[in-house]
């Protein structure tokens, strides 16, 4: 420990003479710091699942040439953003229906 009017020289020293209250503030800190780079994490790695959904989502949309073709083809991704605006779209009536060899 420090002695009489010595000036710390390490974060350590200046931590443990501090008080209980700037300890506290220290800890509360530190735990809202590690919640923040948490969410940042989690935020970069579900952003980066979206990428990922999305290249494959307009891979299969650019290789067809029919809406119908989009859209069954887009139906077998897995579930994203752009296969659920697919879906809404189909569920409202937008997509026609494929014709059938027997409606001709």
């Amino acid at each position: 420990m420090l002695q009489g009017g010595a000036v710390p020289r390490t974060a350590l020293e200046l931590v443990l003479i501090s008080s209980i209250e700037t300890r506290v503030v220290l800890v509360i800190t530190a735990v809202l710091s590690l919640a923040a780079w948490f969410v940042i994490i989690l935020k970069w790695l579900q952003f980066r699942r979206i990428n990922r959904q999305a290249k494959r989502f307009f891979a299969e949309i650019e290789r067809t040439t029919r809406l119908q073709d989009a859209y069954a083809s887009v139906a077998k991704l897995t579930p994203s953003p752009w296969g659920r605006l697919m879906r809404e779209a189909d569920s409202v009536g937008r997509i026609p229906a494929r014709k059938s060899a027997s409606d001709a």
